[in-house]
């Protein structure tokens, strides 16, 4: 009754390894929800795991920068994939969903927001966000070519105490 036609599709962090499919995903949409948003949460591609442990594997990893960006490169370029699929599916089905189809965000946590600002920069006009918003997220350099001309806008989110140092506090 108060969904306003706005729709995000919402990206969970986990480093491109895990997702944190609870507090970055679904407790995120249950908020947006709250508010009118019609919110998504998307389960997108991620680096194999060999174990039954996939947080131990990427806290070995983690150890070794070099290592981890070689890993995760090419997932993230997937997951980007993912997301512009999902783009494309809700404005398809925009109608069926009754959300607008101009106003479908992006919004992502950590890798999620990575995520998200892969697409605001490499887009088609099918899977153009309308908007995003990458909390703690970094811009990556093997898929950020330069922000379009007609780049969606961006509310960016980070925090100086924030162990990655994205914010550049400290």
């Amino acid at each position: 009754s108060i969904a306003n036609g706005t729709s995000v599709i919402v990206c969970p962090g986990g480093a491109f390894h895990i997702l944190s499919i609870n507090s970055d995903g679904n407790d995120v949409a249950r908020w947006l929800n709250e508010k009118g948003v019609t919110a998504f949460v998307l389960k997108y591609r991620l680096v194999e795991s060999n174990t039954d442990d996939p947080v131990k594997e990427l806290m070995a990893k983690m150890s070794d920068p070099g290592k981890f960006h070689e890993v995760t490169a090419s997932v993230e370029k997937m997951a980007t994939q993912d997301g512009k699929t999902a783009i494309e599916y809700v404005r398809k089905h925009a109608s069926e969903f009754n959300v607008n189809p101009a106003r479908i965000g992006l919004m992502g946590f950590s890798a999620g927001a990575i995520l998200a600002i892969d697409v605001a920069f490499t887009y088609s006009p099918e899977n153009r966000p309308d908007f995003i918003a990458p909390i703690y997220g970094a811009i990556s350099q093997d898929i950020q070519p330069g922000v379009p001309a007609d780049a969606p806008p961006m509310f960016i989110a980070a925090a100086t105490d924030d162990q990655l140092v994205l914010a550049g506090g400290r």
